[in-house]
């Protein structure tokens, strides 16, 4: 790996205790209880979903991955990203959020993977990417330190 980094949303303590609401949640439907048990389960299997955001960049792509299942992944190749450039944004007056979203920056359709902060690295991509519900050829990757992501692309100047 030529880049690793992982964004998370929540400590492992607070994890401890997500597991635990789930056992209880499940414990809870084995005896009956199905509508408390059901709202459990689902307020603890969305932060499993999206509480964590893994950038890695490969000798030939950058993948993205969401969640701590990594059910949700996106793989970008190399060859496919023409520019990169550091850059900082408005989650929510632009995306409406973290997470993975779509809208607009600089007037473009944007999609952007974000876990915190305000800052990353916008993408200028030679093919479209599906990111939600929009098939777009520019995205921005949030991260801690988009300098160094960008160095690991080959993208330096």
């Amino acid at each position: 790996m030529r880049h690793h980094e992982e964004i998370k949303l929540f400590s492992k303590p607070f994890l401890y205790i997500l597991a635990t609401v789930v056992v209880i949640g499940l414990w809870m439907q084995i005896n009956g209880v199905n509508n408390a048990a059901m709202a459990i389960i689902f307020a603890v299997i969305f932060p499993l979903l999206f509480g964590r955001l893994l950038i890695k960049v490969s000798n030939n792509a950058l993948h993205i991955s969401f969640g701590y299942l990594g059910i949700i992944k996106k793989d970008i190749p190399l060859s496919e990203i023409q520019e990169a450039r550091v850059i900082e944004y408005k989650p929510l007056r632009q995306f409406g959020g973290w997470g993975i979203r779509s809208g607009k920056f600089e007037g473009k359709k944007t999609g952007c993977y974000s876990m915190k902060g305000n800052r990353g690295l916008l993408l200028s991509l030679t093919h479209k990417v599906r990111v939600c519900i929009l098939k777009t050829n520019q995205v921005i990757i949030g991260c801690n330190d988009p300098e160094k992501l960008k160095v690991s692309l080959g993208k330096e100047n």
